[in-house]
């Protein structure tokens, strides 16, 4: 079985001049053109910036074993969803090759991999982040996910944790637009 990425969907910048890059990676079991939508719909308008392109990749297919090993678009295996729950390290590895590939691809055009943000986290020397999380979010609870900021932070990942009251596992037009301007003040025309 292949774990390549063979699908990724493109939103060019609006303005002449394309001088960095978001590659937004989906949840487990969507894809990035189900991603790109989605975006779409809670903020009203397509998710676009006159100097950033936005960059959906979609996962390859694989078993999932918190599906009982159902055929899933996911970036990598895990043993439950759950906290304590182990990652299949060896899932995670090619992926990181694939993300590599699309990072250098958009080297290759001219983008400064310091301008090249991952799904929020900017490939710098500082890592920074902007994380989102629904307090009533039923498929990765809340606690997980300020733990998870929490731990990043004492490992000196610098960032922001956004949470929004009544969310279940989606997004909301609040977060999308602070994620956007979050975006522009990191990543500045030039």
């Amino acid at each position: 079985m292949s774990y390549n990425i063979t699908e990724v969907t493109v939103v060019p910048q609006t303005g002449l001049r394309h001088t960095a890059t978001l590659i937004f990676m989906h949840g487990s079991g969507w894809n990035g053109v189900l991603s790109k939508n989605d975006l779409e719909m809670v903020f009203g308008q397509e998710f676009s910036f006159p100097h950033i392109r936005v960059v959906y990749p979609t996962s390859p297919e694989r078993p999932y074993t918190p599906c009982n090993g159902k055929i899933q678009r996911v970036w990598f295996d895990r043993q439950a969803v759950d906290i304590s729950a182990p990652e299949d390290v060896s899932s995670i590895k090619p992926m990181a090759e694939e993300l590599n590939r699309l990072i250098d691809k958009e080297v290759s055009l001219g983008i400064d991999v310091k301008r090249i943000v991952l799904e929020s986290v900017p490939e710098a020397e500082r890592p920074l982040l902007f994380m989102c999380h629904g307090d009533s979010d039923k498929v990765v609870p809340w606690a997980w996910g300020e733990r998870t900021f929490a731990q990043l932070q004492q490992r000196g990942v610098k960032g922001e944790f956004h949470s929004f009251p009544g969310l279940n596992h989606s997004l909301c037009k609040r977060e999308v637009e602070l994620m956007k301007k979050w975006l522009v003040d990191l990543l500045p025309d030039v």
